[in-house]
């Protein structure tokens, strides 16, 4: 039978767990809504002041965001979330999920430039630098931050 100790370091590892993975869902999150701000912007000129007043909403989201993920930490000292974030940035499996995700979001970047080209090339935007960059962006990092929650524990 484990003891109180074995316990507890289970539960706070458990809880740094859940902290990461929160943070990486609304990193997720933050990235869309650039995602589709930048896309609202490219495709809809004339709604790109609407878009702009709304992101200024987005530093007020981000802090309600960091706040909320920060509340899964509640009751854990300074010294344990130390300790605790550096065993969660040591662990192997971590490791082999953030090289894995690395891996899998260059080819999905790689894979997306020549399609968005032909994209580019049949339809006529106002700022098709622009898009091609935002997506481009946009694709690398959702499947980086896709695959380090998939693959995670």
């Amino acid at each position: 039978m484990p003891s109180d100790a074995d316990q507890r370091a289970a539960r706070q590892a458990d809880q740094f767990i859940r902290f990461s993975r929160r943070g990486l869902w609304m990193a997720l999150l933050a990235v869309t809504t650039l995602a589709a701000c930048a896309l609202a912007i490219n495709l809809y000129p004339g709604a790109a002041a609407m878009t702009q007043r709304l992101m200024m909403l987005m530093p007020v989201a981000i802090v309600i965001a960091v706040v909320a993920v920060g509340s899964s930490l509640r009751g854990v000292s300074a010294s344990e979330r130390a300790a605790g974030m550096r065993r969660l940035h040591d662990d192997e499996l971590r490791r082999q999920s953030v090289a894995t995700g690395c891996r899998y979001a260059l080819v999905a970047v790689m894979l997306a430039q020549p399609l968005l080209a032909l994209l580019l090339t049949m339809v006529t935007m106002p700022y098709p630098v622009l898009l091609m960059a935002s997506a481009s962006a946009f694709v690398g990092l959702a499947v980086l931050l896709g695959a380090m929650l998939l693959l995670d524990r």
